[in-house]
């Protein structure tokens, strides 16, 4: 099976370039522009790698890394034009998986990529998520409680996918529509608390404990692991 890419490249020609190339060497290539499109990308693309440049725009790619390492645990592989030893040991030390500069052929680029993705061990899929007895599927939005399914809408699902990714942690609603709908929260809409209180109610039917999902005042939703 053919293993995914994820470049993050602001420059439309060397995004083209490079994606021409892995796909030529195997690679099922996908491309965003902006930093604050790379979650959602994740989410949707589920690669095994993300080339990340670090001039991206809205955000770089060190803020990048620092909202995606901590769920994402495929390779990361910073390609930038800051050619520095202070750069590439900054980036190293962050948690980036490599580094490569772009005064580099590209060739190396793809040996390096194909190097950490060969040493990797077996990786979890990242569609799946396990948080004790809440299972859930995103390739086919299956969601399962103590071994009930529960049926979501897909907006319901899109939330719950993500506390569950993000488990101890606070969510914001502006994270949440950043990360997953690709756009600003406007400070205004209702949605995201209306099908967080549906979400509850349903896995409350399921026999889920009222506090798995808590609300905390005045920033977001966190799913708590050991409510489940």
């Amino acid at each position: 099976m053919n293993q995914t890419l994820l470049i993050a490249e602001d420059d439309k020609i060397t995004a083209a370039v490079l994606a021409q190339k892995f796909s030529h060497a195997g690679y099922i290539t996908h491309i965003v522009d902006q930093g604050d499109q790379v979650e959602r990308a994740i989410y949707k693309f589920h690669p095994d790698c993300v080339v990340l440049d670090i001039g991206l725009p809205v955000l770089d790619g060190y803020e990048v890394l620092e909202r995606i390492k901590s769920t994402f645990d495929g390779v990361i592989v910073f390609y930038t034009s800051h050619e520095s030893d202070l750069n590439e040991i900054s980036a190293l030390q962050k948690g980036v998986d490599d580094i490569v500069f772009k005064s580099k052929d590209s060739q190396i680029l793809i040996e390096r990529v194909k190097r950490l993705l060969s040493s990797q061990p077996e990786k979890r899929e990242s569609h799946i998520v396990d948080v004790n007895n809440l299972a859930l599927n995103a390739k086919n939005q299956w969601c399962q409680l103590n071994g009930q399914p529960i049926s979501l809408s897909e907006s319901e699902f899109e939330i719950l996918f993500y506390l569950a990714q993000h488990h101890d942690q606070v969510i914001t609603r502006e994270q949440f529509y950043l990360a997953i709908k690709g756009i600003a929260y406007d400070g205004k809409s209702r949605s995201f608390d209306l099908n967080i209180s549906r979400i509850k109610d349903k896995l409350s039917r399921a026999g889920a404990n009222k506090t798995l999902i808590k609300s905390v005042r005045g920033k977001g939703y966190m799913l708590l692991s050991d409510e489940c």
